[in-house]
């Protein structure tokens, strides 16, 4: 079982991230260094924002919903009508700010183009954690290639076209779109009850409200819910937020501090980094559902040992591989014009033997119900970052802030192991 859900999952993965990633190696270079740059600010920018979109919900819809499935049709109701209001104080809360920073001012439009496309991605998210509660990973694995696709289509054909950033990532956020419809009807037929309403682009995400159950619950136990469900993921919300701060950060310190040279070199490695998250996000999806049973059950800690040791076999293939991509990189991938990339790309590679485990090892947090531990480690992590990349950056630009990555992930394997063994027990608290 778990095997086969592997493979879907990674098959998704390969054929949608993957041709998406071939789509971002050409935006890179039809935009160059300077214009990537622009570019990667804004979906950096943007980013900051756009984790209020998320808030937290979807681990902890995977962890209720593995153990009881039951509930699915009240949380997607509840999650979809929430998220969007979400979205629209994430776009309020980013224009505010942009017009209060000169830099960011400059490139509001683009901004804002890059938050509509993160929040239709943060909905498949909250999809893929639904499919990930039901061990449902075919259609997730479905769901995640017609997304990537329909994105990269529209993107490519813009840049065929000739449009230049605005018009590229616009045409991103309009695949997107058509991702999220395809979402919307696979969640109308196949996985939860009929939708109510017709589906239509203007309004597709908001009518994605589910008829109550058969045996509907009493309208306390309902409140109930929703209220457990926000106060379960709140946590969750703040360790996000801190991890987006300390993840994007240094694009933003790097084009304020270093320019937007740096920070096009920087990014264009990044996302080979990105691309590395394949691996473990695939093994981490077919994981969830049975950890938080065995979690559930007192029955753990010799799976998870099992399971770390072999993150770190995989975070040692992901080592090789980044290794052998900077080895080619300006000469056959990006062009000799990102050629500073290439060690850049290197220090990133070593950060994979803390940055995949971590992946089990916060997420095991979250299921012994102690997302608020998860949520100091990542405030202290901003704090550190942050530090160390206003020494980092001013002195190596790229390189420091790509050194500041590695030393930012090992914290956080250091903190959260210990955590995790000083816990393991522990009862599992009935709140967080």
């Amino acid at each position: 079982m778990l095997a086969r859900n592997f493979s879907w999952k990674l098959s998704g993965y390969l054929l949608g991230g993957g041709v998406y990633f071939l789509f971002t190696l050409l935006l890179i270079r039809h935009l160059g260094p300077v214009e990537y740059g622009k570019f990667a600010f804004a979906l950096g920018w943007a980013g900051l924002f756009a984790i209020l979109v998320d808030y937290g919900f979807n681990p902890i819809i995977t962890r209720d919903l593995s153990r009881s499935p039951t509930n699915g049709t009240g949380y997607w109701h509840h999650v979809q009508s929430s998220k969007l209001l979400l979205w629209l104080a994430a776009a309020v809360l980013l224009t505010i700010f942009s017009l209060i920073q000169p830099q960011a001012r400059k490139l509001l439009t683009l901004s804002w183009l890059a938050l509509i496309f993160l929040g239709l991605n943060s909905f498949m998210e909250t999809a893929q954690a639904f499919t990930y509660a039901y061990e449902k990973f075919r259609d997730g694995a479905l769901l995640t290639i017609a997304h990537k696709w329909l994105i990269t289509i529209l993107g490519g054909s813009a840049i065929y076209i000739g449009w230049k950033t605005h018009g590229i990532l616009a045409a991103m956020a309009v695949g997107a779109t058509f991702g999220a419809l395809v979402m919307v009807w696979y969640f109308k037929h196949k996985l939860l009850p009929p939708l109510r309403g017709k589906v239509g682009i203007g309004g597709a995400i908001q009518q994605t409200l589910l008829p109550p159950p058969q045996s509907s619950p009493s309208r306390g136990e309902e409140v109930k819910l929703k209220v457990s469900l926000w106060e379960e993921a709140f946590p969750v919300l703040l360790q996000n937020i801190f991890i987006v701060i300390y993840f994007k950060i240094d694009t933003v310190m790097l084009s304020f501090m270093a320019g937007d040279l740096q920070t096009g070199w920087y990014n264009a490695a990044y996302r080979f980094l990105e691309l590395s998250n394949i691996l473990p996000t695939a093994i981490m999806a077919v994981l969830v559902a049975p950890l938080s049973r065995q979690i559930h059950m007192n029955q753990w800690l010799p799976f998870f040992r099992k399971y770390l040791a072999g993150f770190l076999l995989a975070a040692f293939l992901g080592f090789l591989i980044l290794l052998v991509i900077a080895s080619v990189l300006p000469r056959f991938i990006l062009g000799y014009s990102f050629t500073p990339s290439q060690p850049i790309l290197r220090v990133l590679a070593l950060t994979l033997f803390f940055y995949y485990p971590n992946y089990l090892l916060t997420m095991t947090l979250i299921f012994l119900k102690r997302q608020a531990a998860n949520a100091w480690v990542a405030l202290a992590c901003v704090f550190f970052n942050i530090g160390m990349n206003l020494y980092a950056i001013p002195r190596w630009g790229a390189m420091g802030a790509a050194w500041m990555t590695m030393a930012t992930e090992a914290l956080i394997s250091v903190v959260s192991l210990f955590l995790i063994f000083k816990w393991r027990n522990s009862a599992v608290p009935k709140t967080s």
